[in-house]
C-alpha cells in the first residue's frame, strides 16, 4: 500500500518524453527518480509497453498500470493496489506488454485515463515521473494531460534533433486544448561527450525547448548498471554526480515556475 505523505501536497508530475527511441528516457527516468527520492517521496510510472523500467526491478508483476485504466469499459482496480515499493522513498507503478493495446481512443474520456489513475495517489508523493513510450500517440497525449511538466532527453547526436518540432507541436496542442498549466521544464542532453561541440545542437534544441545546464555524460557504466539492475546509489561517483545535479536543477526549475 502507498504510504501517506505528511504534507499531503499534490505531486509535481513530470513526463519524461521524446517520440524518438534510444534517447535515454528510461535511463534518465530510473536514475532521476532515485536521485529525487534521496530527499522526497517519488513515484516512477512505467508508461511504456516495453516495460523496461519495470523489468529493471522485477522479473514479472501480477498487476500493472493497464489494469487501472478502464480502457474500453474494462473493470479497473485502484492505483494504490498496483504500486510496488522499491525503497522507503521510491515506488513504482509497473507496466507490461498489455499497454500495447492502448492505442486508439474510443471516446474523449480515453485521453485522461492516466490522469484519473494518478489523481488517486498524487497527494502521496512530492514527484511523479512518467517514463513515456517513444510515440506521439494516445499514450503520450495521456501523459501530457496528466502532467505539470515535460522533460525531454536528447542524445548528443545531430539526428536526435530531427523530429523535436513534432514533439513540441504535440506539447503545444495539449497545452492549448487540454492542459493549459503544462510547462516545458527543459531538454536534457544525454550521452554527452566533452570532445564534441554542442553549439549547433544546442541552438537547434533551443528553438523549441529550454536546455538544462546539467548534461548526462557518456559513461559505459550507465547501460552496464541497467543490465545488472544496479541502482544509482551503488554506482560510482562519476555516474551518481550528474543525476544528483539534475535532480537539484529539476527542483529549482519547478520552484521558480511555481512562484
Amino acid at each position: 500500500m502507498v504510504r501517506k505523505n505528511k504534507k499531503a501536497n499534490k505531486a509535481n508530475i513530470i513526463s519524461i518524453a521524446n517520440q524518438k527511441g534510444g534517447e535515454g528516457k528510461t535511463s534518465i527516468s530510473l536514475f532521476l527518480s532515485e536521485a529525487l527520492s534521496e530527499k522526497d517521496k517519488v513515484l516512477l510510472v512505467d508508461w511504456d509497453a516495453q516495460a523496461n523500467a519495470t523489468r529493471f526491478f522485477f522479473n514479472s508483476v501480477k498487476k500493472n498500470i493497464f489494469d487501472c485504466l478502464g480502457y474500453r469499459g474494462a473493470k479497473t482496480i485502484p492505483t494504490s493496489d498496483v504500486i510496488l515499493k522499491i525503497t522507503d522513498n521510491l515506488d513504482l507503478l509497473p507496466s507490461s506488454i498489455a499497454l500495447a493495446n492502448f492505442t486508439t481512443p474510443f471516446g474523449v474520456e480515453d485521453f485522461s485515463l492516466l490522469k484519473d489513475c494518478l489523481i488517486q495517489v498524487q497527494e502521496e508523493y512530492s514527484y511523479i515521473l512518467i517514463d513515456c513510450s517513444p510515440s506521439l500517440g494516445l499514450g503520450l497525449e495521456n501523459a501530457l494531460i496528466a502532467s505539470d511538466f515535460v522533460l525531454v532527453p536528447i542524445q548528443t547526436r545531430a539526428f536526435s534533433v530531427q523530429g523535436i518540432g513534432d514533439l513540441y507541436s504535440t506539447v503545444d496542442k495539449i497545452k492549448k486544448k487540454a492542459n493549459p498549466s503544462l510547462f516545458l521544464l527543459g531538454a536534457v542532453f544525454n550521452q554527452y561527450e566533452e570532445t564534441r561541440s554542442l553549439t549547433g545542437l544546442a541552438q537547434g534544441v533551443k528553438k523549441y525547448f529550454p536546455v538544462f545546464d546539467t548534461f548526462i555524460p557518456r559513461r559505459e557504466g550507465i547501460p552496464q548498471a541497467q543490465v545488472k539492475r544496479k541502482m544509482l546509489k551503488d554506482c560510482d561517483d562519476k555516474i551518481r554526480k550528474p543525476f544528483y545535479q539534475l535532480a537539484n536543477e529539476v527542483r529549482e526549475r519547478i520552484d521558480v515556475q511555481k512562484k
